[in-house]
């Protein structure tokens, strides 16, 4: 059996699985309860209409879910499961309203995204704009306050967010830190495929077709590094501690979507994602039919560290006795995007 990434698995229950993370058994129209009626009361809250809070979740309250995802950069279909709950959840927090700092598990909520927007108006580094508390917003938060005369604990309460108040500017036309230093660490890096380092990731079931794009990209002297892991923010960790140059997810969908990912959130985006996933579209195409490039929020995403893609690969069946010829297309993408680096047309 392959891992689809579409199929929901419609069970309204809710379990805990990595620290600090939930797993909820997505639900739609038609499911009724507690857990209906907080989502309406959450949705209400951040001005959608979902209709009465009464814990049945009719059609107001599936199109209040799809605005809410597509508002948020998720694949919009109504069902709210764990990528959608913990939108949500992260939606509720505003800047202010709680301590921020480095802590396992990260803090994460539109609050830190705001605290790394102001940072980086004002010219420090938080790294990319994520909404995660990780450590470069935590270097940033020191930084600041030191600047200020603020006490330097890395610690943003209400004090360093008063300071925020008093001197944060907004130049929304500059490009940010963190997409120069996402470029700049590229450009100081191999040019070729040889010594570059890569992660292919796979959720389960593309194990062929994981390894000849392994192989293909080995052949030219690439750093490859499999994944097969059905959480995504688990092969988002691994990724980062292998420190790759490059992350590229693939997975097919039961409804067959063709489609090129990079990371886009409301505030950011990867201006090299962006290029290697317009790289990686122009090479699948003819193969396997026009895959869109699309911008979005998914958790593997945003947790990387690197510019990453993940690749929906439509139906397996349509898939696999491609595989060779999909193979040689990753590679050719990627060695596109290597040599073109110097001049993205974002910027």
């Amino acid at each position: 059996m392959h891992a689809d990434e579409s199929e929901p698995i419609l069970q309204n229950t809710v379990k805990p699985t990595r620290p600090g993370t939930l797993a909820v058994r997505a639900f739609g129209v038609g499911a009724s309860g507690d857990h209906v009626r907080d989502l309406q009361q959450r949705l209400s809250a951040l001005a959608f209409t979902p209709g009465p809070a009464d814990g049945e979740f009719g059609i107001r309250t599936g199109a209040a879910v799809r605005e809410f995802q597509q508002t948020r950069r998720l694949d919009a279909d109504g069902i709210c499961g764990t990528d959608t709950w913990s939108a949500l959840v992260e939606a509720g927090h505003r800047l202010g309203n709680r301590l921020l700092y480095l802590h396992s598990p990260m803090f994460r909520g539109d609050d830190v995204g705001a605290l790394q927007e102001q940072l980086a108006a004002l010219g420090f580094d938080p790294g990319r704009v994520d909404s995660i508390f990780g450590p470069d917003t935590r270097s940033a938060v020191v930084d600041f306050q030191s600047n200020t005369g603020l006490v330097a604990d890395g610690i943003a309460g209400a004090e360093t967010v008063k300071m925020f108040g008093r001197l944060t500017r907004r130049d929304h036309g500059s490009i940010p830190v963190s997409t120069v230093r996402e470029l700049e660490r590229l450009l100081t890096g191999p040019r070729t495929l040889a010594g570059f380092r890569v992660v292919i990731g796979e959720r389960g079931g593309l194990d062929a077709v994981s390894a000849a794009v392994h192989r293909v990209l080995g052949e030219l002297g690439a750093d490859v590094v499999t994944l097969h892991h059905p959480d995504w923010e688990t092969q988002a960790d691994r990724a980062n501690v292998f420190e790759a140059d490059a992350f590229v997810g693939l997975v097919v969908r039961h409804d067959q979507e063709r489609s090129a990912c990079f990371f886009a959130g409301e505030r950011s985006e990867s201006i090299a994602g962006r290029e290697l996933a317009t790289a990686l579209s122009r090479s699948l195409s003819p193969i396997l039919g026009e895959l869109a490039v699309r911008g979005m929020r998914l958790p593997v995403l945003r947790a990387t560290r690197m510019p990453a893609v993940v690749c929906r690969l439509g139906a397996v069946g349509h898939l696999v006795p491609r595989t060779p010829a999909v193979a040689r297309a990753v590679r050719s993408g990627l060695q596109s995007w290597i040599e073109h680096l110097d001049q993205p047309a974002a910027l």
